[in-house]
């Protein structure tokens, strides 16, 4: 299944328990950790981020040449992802599911960063929301951040 298939599929669907993440690998570079200075600890950074849904795998990746995120679906896990990061803040969204994606697009129409509203669905009634998963492309890799206070709420 190709991206535009996916997103097809994602937004024309009424049911949102068809995009649970059942597992989540993080490709970290120890290099650019070395290079790059965090003083947010919420803020975390990754060569490549990979979600298994419905079997598939949803992988985020830079694109150097432009700095904007690549969204690439494949069938099966690439071997770059063979030494990933179990440690990653991202192993507490297994088992929850995707409600909504935002793109975060400059005015040249590249994708800089991607916003994905998680959700429990074991919470059949009320708000189900958990938090928000925020992707940001640079030439260091993606920055991410998990949050579920503040504006990120609403969204």
């Amino acid at each position: 299944m190709d991206v535009s298939e996916f997103v097809d599929n994602f937004f024309n669907s009424d049911k949102y328990e068809k995009f649970i993440i059942e597992e989540v690998y993080v490709v970290v570079n120890l290099e650019d950790l070395k290079r790059v200075s965090i003083t947010d600890e919420n803020l975390n950074l990754a060569e490549k981020i990979a979600f298994k849904v419905n079997d598939e795998f949803l992988i985020f990746e830079v694109n150097y040449e432009y700095d904007d995120i690549l969204i690439i679906v494949e069938k099966f896990l690439p071997d770059s992802f063979r030494f990933f990061d179990i440690s990653s803040p991202l192993t507490k969204i297994v088992n929850l599911g995707i409600k909504r994606i935002y793109s975060i697009t400059n005015f040249m129409g590249c994708i800089d960063g991607m916003k994905l509203s998680i959700y429990d669905p074991n919470i059949t009634s009320g708000n189900n929301f958990v938090l928000n998963l925020t992707f940001y492309s640079d030439s260091s890799g993606i920055f991410y951040e998990l949050r579920n206070n503040g504006i990120d709420g609403r969204f």
